[in-house]
């Protein structure tokens, strides 16, 4: 399956919260950028001290975003549809508020305005968050390939 294809289908869950293992990002995070500039559609990246950042306009910084809380706090702010890709939180999901923060996004505050994607090699979702994400792990087998395991609410 082409990255491009994936990362559809990962959109089309009907879940709004999906905590995406993998090895390697960079080909995520290419294939979501392509989406963005083909569909034009709000497409954000978040990288920690780089902040979140929308993938069609590269040099359009949210402000305060810098670190995962405070670009938690925009997403939960914001009111559009977007989809939020945020790559490197592992460590971040062992902070009770910050998991309250995710939580809040994908379950308290009208989920279907976004999709909220968790990307990093290993994932380990604190009990409270499991129920609400789809989680799958991808292992790359070579370039250009890979094999996405699929596990409905169960943690990564």
């Amino acid at each position: 399956m082409s990255t491009l294809r994936h990362i559809r289908s990962l959109l089309a869950m009907e879940q709004s919260a999906i905590a995406l293992e993998s090895d390697n990002p960079m080909p995520i995070l290419h294939g979501f950028r392509e989406l963005a500039n083909l569909t034009g559609q709000a497409y954000y990246v978040w990288n920690e001290g780089q902040g979140l950042v929308r993938m069609d306009v590269t040099n359009a910084v949210v402000p305060n975003t810098k670190n995962l809380e405070g670009a938690l706090h925009a997403i939960a702010d914001r009111s559009h549809f977007a989809v939020y890709l945020m790559i490197g939180v592992k460590h971040a999901l062992k902070d009770f508020h910050t998991c309250d923060v995710i939580h809040d996004i994908v379950v308290e505050s009208n989920p279907s305005r976004r999709k909220l994607i968790l990307v990093d090699n290993e994932l380990k979702l604190p009990l409270q968050l499991v129920p609400h994400f789809n989680c799958i792990r991808q292992r790359l087998l070579h370039r250009g390939t890979h094999s996405p395991e699929h596990n409905d609410h169960t943690s990564a």
